[in-house]
């Protein structure tokens, strides 16, 4: 999965990139959380997330975007993996 900062942000996350790139992460994981939380999709346990952040594209242009995996499996509530 890759969840980017829109390109006209830009200016935004060179002015601030500590509170943007935060905002970025903490976006991305509480959408992964309540993703593998959720028991309608078939999940229903705790997500593990790695994540990892680009700074720039092909052309070496600032380009600000994570890059996610989840690694199987999950933790379920009842403290048994699935």
């Amino acid at each position: 999965m890759i969840r980017y900062i829109g390109d006209y942000r830009n200016a935004l996350v060179l002015i601030n990139k500590s509170l943007m790139l935060n905002m970025l992460f903490r976006a991305v994981a509480d959408t992964l959380l309540a993703f593998g939380r959720n028991p309608a999709n078939g999940l229903g346990g705790q997500l593990g997330i790695i994540a990892v952040l680009h700074t720039w594209d092909q052309k070496l242009w600032d380009h600000f975007h994570l890059h996610s995996r989840l690694p199987w499996p999950l933790y379920a509530s009842g403290g048994d993996f699935q």
